[in-house]
């Protein structure tokens, strides 16, 4: 057998491949987890070996560069003490007159070609010189863009493994959605100005954790958060198969009927995709809640537990709202709890105040996001 199907899909796989590979597909991809960082780790250090010598290569050009320094220098005090012999020359010409004449003549002509000789030696010496410093710079330029390139590499591969782990993570434990619900869009009531508050907030996912940052500051966070060893991806699938609950006898698990779906909105490249957390209705208007009528059932909830608030969706309505300067307040709020520079009973006081009592659904859900994430 030398083709492996999944899902409709056919991989031409040796054979050999195919005889070591685990059925189950978390083990899969734990193998294929396992198989990239050693690719990872065997290109650093190629990388690293390769750097190693570029940088014996440019102690090489230094010396050489060095070398033909003091063979200009050199050069440059025959030439000195040439010149000199010329017009000491000249001077015993002048002085000693007619007999001497021609002895100081032919001596001029050889002194004359000696220093055309020596002053076209010094500017191919100048030459290549300019050359080795002009070579020695392309070789600096060369090597700082290798180096940020493979460092940008490094920082987005992190980063797309770390959120494709977390949204495993949490969709592992999400509940029924209603998608018609879920892609309703909301309307934007802030100007231009408002657009890097949008990046602070549009690529976080709050149902991991409760931290709030910059886009470029995500690795970084995710370093501190995360105890992970250089070179080594975190681990994108639980030990085993996860059992799914359904309400009827096909494992599809995301609702009675029809097929699984990923719930996202316009997917780009900066966003994450939606955790599949069930948003709070009541937060859409009655015109989007119309669709709720015509979307499939949603599945039985959990006894015992409340309905789970979606961070996204949170400030999305905390976004469209609130005043621009509530919002920015709200936020700064967040971001000096996860600086640890207040408690949680503080940021939900100092909440409550910016929220107000014709906000007080908003101040719940976030009271509610907040406790989730303790436990």
């Amino acid at each position: 057998m030398s083709q492996l199907t999944t899902g409709g899909t056919d991989f031409s796989l040796p054979d050999e491949i195919l005889a070591v590979i685990p059925m189950d597909p978390y083990d899969q991809l734990d193998l294929a987890r396992k198989i990239t960082s050693m690719a990872i780790a065997s290109r650093v250090s190629y990388l690293e070996s390769e750097r190693g010598r570029m940088k014996q290569k440019m102690f090489d050009k230094d010396r050489i560069i060095f070398e033909l320094q003091e063979k200009l220098g050199h050069l440059q005090r025959v030439c000195q003490e040439s010149e000199s012999k010329l017009r000491l020359a000249l001077d015993e010409n002048v002085s000693r007159g007619g007999l001497h004449k021609c002895l100081s003549e032919r001596k001029f002509v050889k002194l004359s070609k000696e220093k055309d000789s020596l002053a076209m030696t010094a500017k191919k010496l100048g030459r290549d010189l300019a050359k080795s410093r002009v070579l020695l710079m392309m070789f600096d330029i060369c090597r700082k863009k290798l180096l940020k390139s493979f460092e940008y590499w490094q920082l987005e591969t992190f980063k797309r493994q770390l959120m494709q782990s977390l949204s495993d993570d949490n969709s592992s434990q999400a509940e029924t959605v209603d998608i018609g619900t879920c892609d309703q869009s909301v309307p934007r009531v802030y100007s231009e100005k408002d657009e890097g508050m949008n990046d602070y907030v549009a690529h976080h996912n709050f149902n991991g954790s409760t931290d709030m940052g910059n886009t470029d500051e995500a690795p970084r966070h995710a370093g501190q958060r995360y105890s992970i060893t250089p070179y080594i991806t975190p681990r994108l699938t639980p030990s085993g198969t996860p059992k799914i609950i359904s309400t009827s006898a096909s494992p599809k698990g995301y609702s009675a009927a029809g097929s699984p779906q990923k719930i996202s909105g316009a997917t780009s490249p900066t966003k994450p995709q939606y955790d599949g957390r069930a948003s709070l209705s009541s937060w859409y208007p009655s015109s989007q809640q119309s669709s709720a009528a015509n979307s499939p059932p949603r599945g039985h909830p959990i006894p015992g537990r409340a309905p789970r608030v979606d961070g996204k969706e949170f400030f999305r309505q905390a976004r469209s709202r609130l005043s621009y300067e509530q919002f920015s307040a709200f936020l700064a709020n967040i971001k000096k709890l996860n600086g640890q520079e207040q408690t949680r009973e503080e940021t939900l006081r100092k909440a409550e105040e910016i929220f107000g009592t014709d906000n007080k659904d908003l101040y719940f859900s976030f009271r509610g996001l907040l406790n989730r994430n303790i436990h």
